[in-house]
């Protein structure tokens, strides 16, 4: 039996082609409308295995006939003639066929006898598949893309012939349309899913502009697409171990696969010009093997979104939803360039790195990497333990759960460490951290930072600045460093140290405990309660004699305007707010 296929796009002058089986063809004009079946019913999305399943069967069943493949077994050989081809038409049918070997246990090789399972002509109109079968079994196809299909289209990696090649493999190979439709289509008329377009599969008619239902730019598909992965694998298996993306690979800029796909990707994201790519908008979807991989698409400046996660789409280069991760495809790194771009992370560990411009990260699970570079950007880590540096600009960092490093960088940041035990530095510039839950670590760094602790035992480290550290819930540790500081220690048994500069403490509720050393600058003391339980610690150095056995403290101790005041020998000083009871200042002292 035979059958045959002519592709959408019209071409008048030569759109007619007879088998002994049918005759299919093209029109002038194709219109688009409504996302209605011929009965006026709403269509619905169809899932990616509804989809695959309908090019391997239902296209098929739907035409009377059966699904039908070249029998397959270990990496299926398939023989292919291109002896009747011009030397364009040769280039394009062996550039297709490098992107399906990418994606299904297949291989094509070269004969010129007549004995071939693909014979590829260009002598007759249009562009077509016949194939011809046994049971379920192909015997033979032959593949048709006129000479003027490619004096009309092109022949560069970027041009509709291309994209026809690709497609009419796709015949051969055993695959059928993506709807009820051959030769000539309407979406409002043909469609059977609603998500029936080029951006899930190439062995549609419908671009992603002529369906109403897709978020999408017009590109033309230029690799197996979503649900021709998943249906050309069910046939024939994944491509394995010996395939291109087998090991730690590079998309984009620097690629490190040295095949078709990976210059194209190079060209399209680094804006390069040649005979083979001319820069026309092109639509892939990645499936990968194995490996540590990464996207590396730092050379665009446009406003991007790059979403590692499976069977989800990306927005490149000022185009929406071009590229796709291909279902069981995992990608770990990728790096956007100078936009306002959005990273989105897997369930692996991932480096995402944001480049310039104001960018948004999501690093979902798994022990992520995220790096915002210059500008004001916006990092989620995630449920893992994850890694965020801000980089320049005023960056919000915000950890989630498990034991994150945050790092604000230079500007006025914002740092949730989330409820993990975390460690947050905030770096130059006027920074809040917050601890939330967890026994976090907070060091505020350069300028005037706001520290919080949250509900755990944390550590606070002021930095330079004029800072302000609030403990709140847990036993905390906060430490002012330099600067004219304020310390809270809020709910819990805190130890609370000003350091350098002249610094305001308040211990909160419960038991805290104030420690002084030489050079710490004249302090205050806003709520020291003996009968709460407070202590005073004070490094024997604030005094000459404050090593010698019979140290006196009361000594340096008096009552100022209804203040204890305790002067030191260096030059600084400690005020206990509303305190006269001397002895019990000593009582709670303790030297160090």
């Amino acid at each position: 039996m035979c059958t045959i296929c002519e592709e959408l796009r019209p071409q008048a002058s030569d759109c007619d082609f007879q088998s002994t089986s049918e005759t299919v063809s093209e029109t002038d004009t194709v219109s688009y409308s409504t996302g209605t079946s011929s009965s006026g019913a709403s269509l619905s999305e169809g899932t990616l295995d509804e989809l695959a399943a309908y090019l391997i069967e239902g296209y098929w069943s739907g035409t009377g006939s059966s699904s039908r493949s070249f029998a397959s077994g270990s990496s299926t050989v398939i023989t292919v003639d291109l002896s009747d081809l011009t030397s364009d038409g040769q280039q394009l049918a062996r550039w297709a066929f490098q992107m399906w070997e990418m994606v299904a246990d297949i291989q094509f090789e070269e004969v010129t006898s007549g004995t071939a399972d693909i014979t590829f002509s260009d002598d007759y109109s249009g562009a077509y598949c016949n194939t011809t079968y046994s049971g379920d079994t192909i015997t033979s196809a032959f593949v048709n893309v006129s000479k003027s299909w490619l004096n009309s289209y092109g022949s560069s990696l970027d041009s509709y012939s291309f994209s026809t090649y690709v497609h009419e493999i796709g015949h051969a190979l055993g695959l059928g349309h993506m709807g009820d439709y051959n030769g000539y289509a309407s979406y409002a008329d043909d469609a059977v899913f609603a998500n029936d377009s080029y951006q899930i599969s190439v062995m549609s008619y419908f671009s992603q502009t002529e369906n109403p239902t897709v978020d999408a730019d017009y590109a033309d598909p230029v690799t197996a697409m979503m649900a021709d992965i998943l249906a050309i694998q069910t046939i024939y298996g994944a491509a394995g171990s010996s395939s291109a993306t087998a090991g730690d690979t590079v998309y984009g800029v620097g690629t490190t696969l040295d095949n078709i796909f990976g210059y194209l990707l190079e060209s399209a994201i680094t804006s390069q010009r040649s005979e083979d790519y001319t820069g026309d908008a092109v639509a892939v979807t990645l499936y990968d093997y194995s490996g540590e991989d990464t996207l590396d698409f730092s050379s665009l400046s446009t406003a991007d979104s790059i979403d590692l996660r499976e069977e989800s789409f990306s927005d490149l280069g000022g185009q929406d939803g071009v590229m796709g991760i291909a279902r069981g495809t995992v990608i770990e790194n990728a790096y956007s360039g100078g936009g306002n771009d959005s990273l989105y992370g897997n369930g692996v560990g991932n480096l995402l790195n944001a480049g310039t411009g104001n960018d948004t990260a999501y690093g979902y699970s798994g022990n992520d990497t995220l790096e915002g570079e210059d500008g004001n950007d916006r990092l989620f880590g995630g449920s893992g333990a994850d890694s965020i540096s801000g980089g320049e600009g005023n960056d919000y960092l915000a950890g989630n759960s498990q034991n994150d490093l945050l790092e604000g960088g230079d500007g006025s940041d914002t740092l949730i460490s989330g409820s993990g035990w975390d460690t947050a530095y905030g770096g130059a510039g006027n920074d809040t951290l917050s601890g939330n839950g967890g026994r976090d670590r907070l060091y505020g760094g350069e300028d005037a930072d706001l520290l919080k602790g949250g509900r755990g035992g944390d550590k606070q480290y002021g930095g330079t600045g004029d800072d302000r550290l609030y403990g709140n819930g847990g036993n905390d540790w906060l430490y002012g460093n330099e600067g004219d500081d304020t310390l809270s220690g809020g709910n819990g048994r805190d130890v609370l140290e000003g350091g350098a500069g002249d610094d305001f403490l308040r211990g909160g509720l419960h038991a805290d405990t104030f420690v002084f050393n030489a050079g710490d600058g004249d302090d205050t003391i806003a709520d020291f309660s003996g009968t709460q339980g407070d202590v005073l610690q004070f490094s024997t150095d604030l005094w000459d004699d404050g090593a010698d056995a019979g140290f006196d403290l009361s000594l340096h101790l008096s009552v100022v305007s209804g203040d204890t005041v305790i002067t030191f020998d260096t030059g600084d000083s400690v005020v206990l707010l509303n305190v006269t009871d001397l002895a019990m200042v000593v009582a709670n002292s303790e030297l160090i």
